[in-house]
């Protein structure tokens, strides 16, 4: 029966498979479905830009994309140079991971991890475009795409337990869209100081492991695992903001920022040769540092004379004692032609032991080649007297007056040693007749000027001028004027004015804090005139913030280092009595290395306070809380808030309940390569919006987004004011409750004027041009309609001249020389308010 069974089975399946492939065949064939229907084609025209983008996935970047540029020339560059670039990645990646793997392998009892193979293949990675950002800062940002779909072959032996297995990685392929910032950029090779790099986006790693010869990726469940463990530890460190920091060089020292001053003393020379057919000479002296752009120093002419004596004095600059060397020559001065050179010679700093004088006798050479013959005769001597003195801070003020400003004593650089002034750019300038402009500087007589830029209404200049201080400049001011000059040769309208700015320079002295419980030493006023003026706001139920500057602080005596380091708290016990430890130790300038590393961006100008430090939290605390019971301030605005950690900010907010907190967190916007914002400032506000989380989300902070945006979208950019995803373009499109809007501020505007407004907008305005009345009607419709900073904006049309908004569907905003609004008015709107580009219509009640 079971062989009957057997038989019987078989059949019935081969007979079951037979009939089964037959009804399916038929109903395939013969019963098509009724809800399919034949592909209608279209034009590629008629397709919007999304289908498009689907049907053309692989389209490089620069084609789909205008914000990237083409780089098929760096691809190129990079198939040709791989074989060579293989050898020295991995020669690299070898020498860097063998400390590492050499200090985690006692951690697991493993013996030894060797690459026995290591090569990353023939397969180049290719680019598949780059956007190119110019920031207001000394840096560059790129963030390329790069896909690589390689064929590497990196084949690992770890032995352990006595054991050796072998680990191979295979057929690798890696998408990242890396953000690249060179920063600072400097006047050095390779022109940056370091590499920043940052992940934009969780990398796409795709990868074959072979483990002792099987591929391990086969094991179910493995590959997923791996692929998203590997793209979470590296987002988790390289995501933007965090970054991975590849130091180049020293900046300190590839800015090359003065650094000393050199004191020069030509007392005289002896035994010249003569020149002149009468048997005489007429001698002087010209020399300068090297590596120094600015103009050789001259003595005077000491005529028919080979032994003259000059003991005249000069100054200057040093940049780099290590590297840089005094040149001096001996001309003979010609009335007609070129002048003689009689000798020629050089000091090299390095000799000179700082802030101690130094008698140097030179014989004058023919050339400074030591094989030179003609240099064996004799051509006469040079004595010079040079005193090296390097920089260091103004003397601390008298202890009988604090408003007292010392000289410095003997030898040392005379004073306030040296104003560094650095002129940037200038914008929206216009000449009568041509505008080709320049800037002239004039200090206490002393005048530069800057390379004029022909045909520009918005020059960029980035360059830098120095003068020397007999003391520190509180009562003296700075003239910058901009001049245009004509191009074209010709005696009508050559040099046209386009105007000028005097910059005080009392508060860029005085400006860092010091002594921050002695209110009676500011120059504006005493602690008991502080008080009644805040009294005197409370009156008028208006609130006082105060300007908490805590990221740095000026040292009020020197430490054994000759430092400025040592800080006073001007109060009657030791609190805020702070020494070098007190500051951050990367700081190299001021610290002694004690502290902990700065928790936020450095701060060049003054000592970076280490706010990770419990003392440093723990008193600053005490002194807010007395501004606020014994002074009568309300509230904060933290200065330069990104010097420090934002759960530092967080903590002095909770731990004083100010009334209102605002962070000031400036940095500059992301610009294209033609000078212009990139209409996405997305990262820009999420810095802010990070540092308001970080604190606790309580703080607010200045909306510097808007503010940068909107100074250039009313300059016929109006299409600006309206984000990618709809919304406002800074800080109030994504947390409209924490952002703190304004036009212009002290820095900003004003005297300052680093990022100005286009039109000054300031308290003498109100009442000079008359914008009292119209701004008082602008507020009034706004509180009549309830409107706040959580009112919902609906962005009706935004070009280069018309912007019009929706704010609660109660009030209608249009700004922009366009008259026809291309919009509907409601029917039961009316017009509240109009003038000059602009106008506001409210809802009928």
């Amino acid at each position: 029966m079971g062989f009957v069974s057997t038989v019987l089975g078989f059949s019935g399946f081969g007979i079951g498979s037979v009939v089964g492939l037959v009804i399916g065949y038929y109903l395939f064939i013969y019963f098509q479905p009724n809800d399919v229907k034949d592909p209608v084609i279209r034009p590629l025209l008629e397709h919007d830009s999304q289908t498009l983008l689907k049907l053309l996935p692989e389209i490089p970047l620069w084609v789909k994309n205008p914000d990237f540029d083409r780089v098929d020339w760096l691809n190129r560059f990079i198939e040709y140079m791989w074989p060579y670039l293989d050898k020295a990645i991995c020669k690299t990646a070898k020498t860097i991971a063998k400390p590492i793997i050499a200090e985690q392998i006692p951690k697991y009892k493993i013996d030894s991890v060797e690459f026995e193979t290591l090569t990353l293949g023939s397969l180049p990675p290719t680019f598949q475009g780059m956007k190119v950002y110019i920031t207001e800062e000394k840096e560059l940002i790129m963030e390329p795409l790069m896909k690589w779909a390689g064929n590497p072959n990196i084949l690992i032996a770890v032995k352990a337990f006595g054991l050796r297995a072998t680990v191979q990685v295979v057929d690798l392929q890696v998408f990242a869209y890396p953000r690249i910032t060179l920063k600072p950029l400097v006047p050095t090779f390779p022109c940056f100081a370091n590499i920043h790099v940052s992940l934009m986006e969780k990398p796409h790693v795709d990868f074959g492991l072979k483990l002792l010869g099987a591929d391990a990726m086969a094991i179910p469940g493995l590959y997923r695992f791996v692929q998203e463990l590997i793209k979470d530890q590296v987002a988790k460190m390289y995501l933007w903001p965090k970054t991975l920091e590849v130091p180049i060089m020293d900046p300190k020292k590839a800015m090359k920022k003065p650094v000393g001053i050199l004191h020069v003393k030509v007392v005289r020379a002896t035994k010249l040769r003569k020149k002149d057919l009468m048997g005489g000479a007429d001698p002087y002296v010209k020399f300068k540092l090297s590596d120094d752009k600015l103009p050789s120093k001259k003595t005077t002419v000491k005529h028919s004379n080979l032994n003259p004596e000059w003991n005249e004095d000069f100054t200057i600059i040093v940049k780099d004692p290590e590297t840089q060397v005094l040149e001096l020559h001996v001309f003979d001065w010609e009335k007609v032609g070129k002048h003689e050179q009689m000798g020629i010679n050089v000091v090299p700093l390095k000799e000179l032991t700082p802030d101690e004088p130094k008698v140097v006798t030179l014989d004058l050479l023919k050339s400074l080649d030591p094989e030179d013959v003609r240099n064996e005769k004799s051509r006469g001597q040079l004595e010079l007297e040079l005193v090296y003195r390097p920089f260091k801070d103004d003397e601390a003020r008298a202890d009988n007056d604090p408003n007292a400003v010392e000289k410095a004593p003997d030898g040392t650089p005379d004073g306030g040693g040296l104003l560094v002034v650095i002129v940037h750019q200038a914008q929206d300038l216009e000449g009568k007749h041509h505008t080709n402009p320049y800037v002239h500087l004039v200090f206490k007589g002393e005048e530069r000027k800057t390379k004029f830029v022909k045909k520009n209404r918005d020059p960029r200049w980035d360059e830098e001028f120095e003068f020397m201080l007999d003391e520190p400049p509180v009562n003296d001011k700075l003239h910058l004027e901009v001049f245009s000059v004509s191009s074209r040769l010709g005696l009508l309208h050559p040099k046209e004015n386009l105007g000028y700015v005097d910059i005080s320079l009392a508060d860029v002295v005085r400006y860092l804090p010091g002594r921050l419980y002695d209110l009676d030493s500011s120059k504006y006023g005493t602690k008991a005139e502080l008080k009644a003026l805040i009294d005197a706001f409370h009156y008028q139920g208006i609130k006082a913030i105060a300007d908490i500057v805590i990221n740095h602080r000026c040292g009020t005596k020197r430490d054994e280092r000759g430092i400025w380091c040592i800080f006073e708290g001007g109060g009657p016990d030791n609190r805020l009595n702070w020494g070098p430890s007190f500051i951050c130790r990367d700081d190299t300038l001021f610290s002694d290395g004690k502290g902990n590393l700065d928790s936020g961006a450095g701060y060049e100008v003054a000592p970076d306070i280490d706010h990770l430090n419990p003392i440093v939290q723990n008193e600053l605390i005490e002194w807010m809380n007395w501004l606020k019971t014994e002074v009568g301030f309300d509230g904060w605005r933290f200065d330069f808030a990104r010097g420090y950690s934002p759960n530092i900010a967080r903590l002095y907010i909770e731990r004083t309940s100010p009334d209102f907190a605002v962070g000031e967190i400036w940095t500059a916007l992301m610009y294209e390569t033609d000078g212009k914002p990139v209409y996405n400032q997305d990262p820009h506000r999420s810095e802010i919006l990070n540092w308001i989380q970080g604190s606790g989300g309580v703080a607010t902070a200045f909306d510097f987004t808007t503010k940068m945006i909107l100074g250039d979208a009313v300059r016929g950019e109006l299409w600006r004011m309206k984000d990618p995803s709809g919304r406002p373009p800074g800080l109030i499109g994504i947390l409209p409750k924490n952002a703190v809007t304004f036009i212009e501020n002290h820095d900003t505007g004003s005297t300052q004027r680093h990022c100005p407004f286009p039109a000054d907008r300031f308290y003498d305005h109100l009442f000079d041009w008359g914008l009292l009345d119209e701004i008082s009607k602008l507020t009034a419709i706004r509180k009549r309609n309830g409107i706040n900073e959580m009112s919902s904006v609906d962005i009706m049309q935004q070009e280069h001249d018309i912007y019009v908004a929706m704010i609660d569907m109660k009030v209608m905003v249009k700004i922009g020389p366009r008259y026809q609004v291309g919009v509907q008015i409601p029917a039961n709107f009316h017009i509240a308010s109009s003038g000059k580009d602009y106008a506001v219509w409210e809802r009928k009640t």
